[in-house]
């Protein structure tokens, strides 16, 4: 699994062979933000990762951290 968390918290995780590839060689969009809030810097992409089936994503926020295993990021990706 792919999982990729932007600076306001949304979490997006989805199989590594559904990552939409742009077109004419343009690479990858795994997040979908917009370029004027982009710009701004009011949104953007924080962190990248890929999970296998045998581990786990450690997220950390703060003081708090979250474990979710890997069947719990396939139900995200649903």
């Amino acid at each position: 699994m792919l999982c990729a968390v932007n600076n306001d918290g949304k979490l997006l995780a989805f199989k590594v062979n559904e990552l939409p590839e742009l077109a004419k060689g343009k690479g990858n969009k795994i997040f979908g933000i917009d370029s004027k809030r982009f710009d701004k810097r009011e949104e953007f992409l924080i962190g990248v990762t890929v999970v296998a089936p045998e581990q786990n994503l450690l997220v950390w926020s703060g003081d708090r951290k979250m474990t979710l295993k890997f069947a719990d990021l396939k139900e995200l990706s649903r």
